[in-house]
């Protein structure tokens, strides 16, 4: 009884602690492998860099035309709020997936009025040993207009 008991107490902790995937790099994206679906290749940026630390992801995206845009996430679920012009607000949520492999992020653009114009679900996840990253994204537009873009993001 006390040798099930220990295997199950080591099992709970391998879980309750498992290592969080570490995303840290720089990486460009791969249009050739991409799956845009109807969408433009401008609704993804061309290259992200990620700063992972213990408790925050620090992502800095450079789009095809345009400056860089940098956020800091946390990893408890606060929502990151940036400004834009216009009075219009961005926001950002993460939550790791329960294997700690993966994360999901939640991002919103809202208009000047606090309405959101359009919705983004994604799921990150790390492939080849940590030299690809899959950005799987579900867009939902205020129009209702809804696709999926798979992006292939290659470490640098």
């Amino acid at each position: 009884m006390k040798k099930i008991l220990l295997a199950l107490l080591i099992c709970a902790s391998t879980t309750t602690f498992a290592q969080k995937t570490n995303f840290s790099g720089a990486y460009k994206l791969d249009t050739v492998k991409t799956k845009f679906g109807a969408a433009p290749k401008a609704v993804l940026p061309a290259s992200i860099d990620i700063n992972q630390d213990k408790d925050k992801l620090t992502l800095t995206e450079t789009n095809f035309s345009g400056p860089a845009n940098t956020k800091e996430i946390k990893f408890d679920g606060t929502v990151f709020t940036k400004e834009l012009p216009g009075g219009k607000k961005a926001t950002y949520q993460m939550r790791w997936s329960e294997d700690k492999t993966t994360f999901s992020l939640e991002r919103k653009a809202l208009n000047a009025e606090g309405q959101t114009e359009y919705g983004m679900k994604e799921t990150w996840s790390s492939l080849d040993g940590g030299k690809t990253i899959l950005l799987d994204r579900d867009v939902e537009q205020s129009n209702g207009m809804k696709y999926n873009i798979k992006g292939y993001f290659n470490k640098q």
